[in-house]
């Protein structure tokens, strides 16, 4: 009988991209000039890239202008204004392929506008980042158990057997999921980029969830709806329209030594294309909660963005052949990793164990899965977030592979710690109750982990001056609010009372009193200056009123888009005059979902989101 074992190479942080000077200027650009479109336009090129981005040593870009990015390789783009560059930190989103087109548009009474590159920061394919046949061997640290630790795995300090099994039972049983809640971390150390090393998730709260070595200041930005890796397992990028950059500010974290010490609370800012929050977006989220005792084989879930090679890369290298027992053990490594490397992945697997710090299932997770959620399959709650792939005991399976211990057994950080809990319940501030009609928690203390169901008793609860942050949903009955009380949706749309009732758009907030018999729509209105966009209903089937005003005649574009950033609508593209329009968009032959609408006008962009639900 022969086994062979593979050691699983992470990619290497220090040699996942190239770094290379690039200083092309714009030169400076006024709103004055006869000439329309672009001030100036440029491609740069990275040869044999997978992927590219840019990064600016300075810029200037007014009130108006903006500068705008496409992939010659998929045609994705970035719209950079001089907000959402810093949000970006003086950086673009990421690119597929090795070109980028990079485009100057001057806004009306701009003036002195430009930008200026320090650098292309150019990724490496996955065999790239392995620089030596050195960098291959595992790197091996004893511990106190008398193990020896391969990476993040471990061997018999008695027989040195790598533990390179890496599943339950020797066999992955991930498959591919399509959760729209649940996203990829893209970080940083010390300058060099490194790409998807972890997962991160959206909840009731509005806030993002991750482990505490994956939020950092490392921590740049997490992306959704992930494509395919190359076919050696180099990851792929999400059009710029799923890329949200981290509001560094609000990191709270903490990082122990083990699991149980381990987790991360983000914002993030609004997507620089499309103005929206990932909340808006997804239209999706993961309700928490804690306190429940579990069962050993209680069913549980667990989701992220692991490495794959199952199958097998396309490259191995044979270290050693040894004979344990009569079997042959042929210990090899590879770094070519698959197409579902790194992209969203799921499991099930039993319960295990647990305590106040953390939760146990036997699911296959990966390097990757650091951040994503463990959700109780049954009620759908998530009940901790997935920090190590560490195992239970040293003998599992041990009848099967003998001296072989199996990577399984994914840990999380439990929701039942206090620290965690109150970091996350408190991320927006003191004095906020939260009402979520749809969480199947029964005790109900007003906290995002056991939230209130009625509008009623969550108005009640509510001090004066206080937050009520309610959660997407319809909220029938009749209700009086009689105090000071800022309401505010943070995930999804959110209906109050009956026929005629307020509706509230996620992070749009209502600051006054409400008497539900007086309320009317509060319709979603985007605006800059001289321009404004809306629409009515929301949600709606099959079709939806675009209203938007011009404070002066105009060249407008208005089209739509799907949550993938690809175009399904052109509704208007001519001159317009000042004043009010509206224009009727008919998706009877599109699929439900989440669609964004973007204006062009007067040298300027809004966007809104808007959900077909049919």
């Amino acid at each position: 009988m022969v086994i062979i074992l593979h050691v699983d190479i992470a990619y290497s942080q220090e040699n996942s991209a190239r770094l290379i000077p690039n200083t092309t200027s714009s030169g400076f650009h006024h709103s004055d000039r006869s000439t329309l479109g672009a001030a100036f336009s440029t491609t740069v090129r990275a040869s044999d890239a997978p992927w590219l981005r840019l990064d600016f040593a300075k810029y200037a870009l007014g009130q108006n202008s903006y500068i705008m990015i496409t992939s010659l390789n998929d045609g994705a783009y970035q719209r950079l204004d001089a907000t959402s560059i810093e949000h970006w930190d003086g950086k673009s989103a990421f690119f597929n392929g090795e070109e980028v087109s990079i485009e100057l548009f001057v806004g009306q009474g701009d003036r002195d506008i430009f930008f200026e590159l320090s650098q292309l920061i150019a990724g490496k394919r996955m065999k790239e980042s392995i620089e030596r046949e050195s960098d291959l061997l595992p790197r091996k640290e004893e511990l106190n158990d008398g193990w020896i630790k391969v990476g993040s795995c471990e061997e018999s300090n008695t027989a040195r057997n790598p533990t390179l099994l890496l599943a339950c039972d020797g066999l992955d049983t991930r498959v591919p999921s399509d959760d729209p809640a649940v996203a990829r971390t893209i970080n940083e150390w010390s300058g060099v980029r490194y790409p998807g090393v972890g997962s991160a998730w959206l909840i009731s709260n509005g806030a993002v969830l991750t482990a505490g070595h994956t939020s950092g200041h490392y921590l740049r930005a997490i992306e959704f709806n992930v494509p395919p890796s190359l076919v050696d397992g180099t990851p792929v990028f999400s059009h710029p329209n799923n890329q949200y950059p981290i509001n560094q500010s609000t990191i709270r974290r903490e990082q122990g030594p083990s699991c149980g010490d381990d987790w991360g609370v983000v914002e993030v800012f609004p997507n620089s294309n499309t103005g929206l929050f990932p909340a808006e977006a997804q239209n999706a989220f993961h309700r928490i909660s804690y306190g429940s005792t579990y069962a050993p084989g209680t069913t549980m879930r667990t989701t992220g963005y692991g490495y794959d090679q199952s199958p097998l890369g396309e490259h191995t290298i044979t270290i050693s052949e040894r004979h344990v027992n009569g079997i042959t053990i042929v210990d090899t490594t590879h770094w070519y990793k698959n197409t579902a490397s790194q992209t969203l992945q799921t499991d099930l697997g039993p319960y295990t164990s647990g305590s106040t710090k953390l939760h146990r299932a036997r699911t296959d997770i990966r390097q990757g899965n650091s951040g994503g959620p463990m959700i109780h399959e049954t009620s759908g709650l998530a009940i901790g977030i997935v920090t190590h792939g560490n195992g239970l005991d040293h003998t599992e399976d041990s009848s099967a592979y003998p001296n072989v211990y199996v990577f399984c057994n994914a840990c999380a950080q439990s929701f039942d710690d206090l620290q965690v809990r109150s970091a996350i319940n408190d991320f927006w501030g003191p004095n906020r109750v939260y009402l979520d009609g749809a969480h199947p928690e029964a005790v109900k203390d007003g906290t995002v982990f056991r939230p209130y169901a009625t509008v009623v008793e969550a108005v009640a609860a509510a001090p004066s001056g206080g937050v009520l942050r309610v959660v997407k949903g319809i909220y029938p009955g009749s209700f009086t609010i009689n105090k000071a009380l800022r309401i505010e949706a943070p995930v999804g749309t959110v209906t109050l009372g009956g026929s005629g009732s307020a509706v509230m758009v996620a992070d749009k907030v209502v600051d006054e009193a409400v008497d539900d018999s007086q309320s009317s729509l509060v319709s979603t209105l985007n605006t800059a200056p001289g321009l404004s966009i809306g629409n009515y209903p929301n949600p709606f089937n099959p079709t939806t009123t675009i209203q938007f005003s011009l404070s002066q005649a105009s060249d407008v574009r208005l089209v739509v888009h799907d949550i993938l950033g690809r175009e399904v609508a052109v509704l208007i593209h001519d001159l317009r005059d000042a004043g009010l329009h509206e224009v009727t968009f008919d998706a009877y032959q599109f699929a439900s979902g989440v669609y964004l609408y973007r204006l062009e006008a007067m040298g300027q962009r809004l966007t809104g989101s808007m959900f077909l639900l049919k």
